[in-house]
């Protein structure tokens, strides 16, 4: 017996192993049955069967790969956050102008309706009977009722003026400051209505109407 063998049978692990290798018995045998090969544990799965995994397989090894594998998935989030963010930002964009298109075509909608009725261009005709351009009254009743207004105003302005250079003079018949005698100013007649000659021939009229009668 080699030393080897002699120290082997003092080793405690050894003695243990081959002590519930020589056991008899239904156990024994199914333990020796299912005892796996020589260098490989009993909780270590033999090459071939569907647990196994070498150890090059098990541990990574590959530190500059892992850390590449990493930031190329960190690029891939961002890239694609970079992505959403264009999208929404396109179809934002794409909405905003189909709504200014969409308005613009209501607005020229409204504005031809309006054209066509011609609401707008009333609000540029004047309210009075009066042409701003060629200066004159305008034909019909409410031109010569302005005609007439406008003429009571002025009769109304030579009253005042006549007035006021009489109570200017100091009411004594001369200039107070040259010592000539003072003209006297007639006041200017009452303007007419142009309503005023029709009204009296339809009164005229209905006497003449009412005799006959």
């Amino acid at each position: 017996m080699t030393r080897a063998e002699q120290l082997a049978t003092k080793d405690k692990v050894a003695l243990e192993k081959q002590r519930l290798f020589n056991r008899a018995g239904r156990a024994a045998r199914e333990y020796r049955d299912n005892l796996p090969p020589e260098g490989v544990s009993l909780t270590e799965a033999h090459p071939g069967a569907a647990g196994f995994i070498a150890d090059a397989d098990r541990f990574h090894t590959d530190v500059v790969g892992e850390e590449l594998v990493r930031r190329t998935a960190e690029h891939e989030r961002r890239q694609q956050i970079v992505d959403h963010r264009r999208r929404q930002k396109q179809d934002r964009e794409e909405n905003r102008w189909t709504e200014m298109r969409e308005r613009q075509a209501r607005d020229e909608e409204r504005w031809g309706a309006l054209r066509e009725e011609g609401v707008k261009a009333k609000k540029n005709a004047s309210g009075i009977p009066y042409d701003m351009i060629s200066l004159t009254y305008r034909k019909g009743a409410d031109g010569a009722r302005l005609r007439h207004d406008d003429a009571l105003t002025q009769h109304r302005a030579a009253l005042r003026s006549n007035q006021l250079s009489r109570l200017g003079d100091g009411r004594s018949g001369y200039n107070i400051i040259s010592g000539a005698p003072c003209a006297p100013r007639a006041d200017p007649p009452r303007p007419l209505s142009q309503a005023a000659p029709a009204a009296a021939a339809a009164a005229a009229a209905g006497a003449h109407w009412m005799a006959h009668a």
